[in-house]
């Protein structure tokens, strides 16, 4: 005799009515980046936005650590706290991650903004009142 399978008219009946009335789930917009103010990448941008947006020039790392460090109460040469590693130059990392800074060259790096970058740089500038 072949077995019958059994259906839980009650668990069924309560996945059709919450498929049903269960609101779709709304895209997250996803916000611009935007360091904070005196932070080792608000510091960064800053000192990037000094190249021209047009040319295809590039800094150095310490000629823009030169240039980024009065911009930033952090040190990126030297940790603030001795018994950790951490320095401003550390969020280099997140705006490549984040794509608003370039590197070109090799053994040497050199850096520059994306355009995703010259528009964050352009509006902490505005926010700023140095447009």
């Amino acid at each position: 005799m072949p077995e019958k399978k059994k259906i839980n008219k009650r668990a069924q009946a309560t996945n059709d009515e919450t498929e049903a009335t269960r609101p779709e789930k709304k895209q997250r917009k996803t916000q611009a980046y935007v360091p904070k103010l005196r932070s080792g990448p608000y510091a960064l941008i800053l000192a990037l936005a000094t190249l021209d947006e047009e040319g295809s020039q590039a800094l150095s790392k310490n000629d823009l650590i030169e240039i980024a460090q009065p911009h930033c109460d952090s040190s990126f040469s030297t940790p603030s706290d001795p018994t950790k590693f951490f320095t401003a130059w550390n969020s280099m990392k997140t705006l490549e991650s984040k794509e608003l800074v370039c590197t070109k060259g090799h053994p040497t790096k050199r850096y520059y903004l994306s355009d995703e970058g010259w528009e964050v740089a352009n509006s902490m500038k505005k926010a700023n009142g140095d447009y």
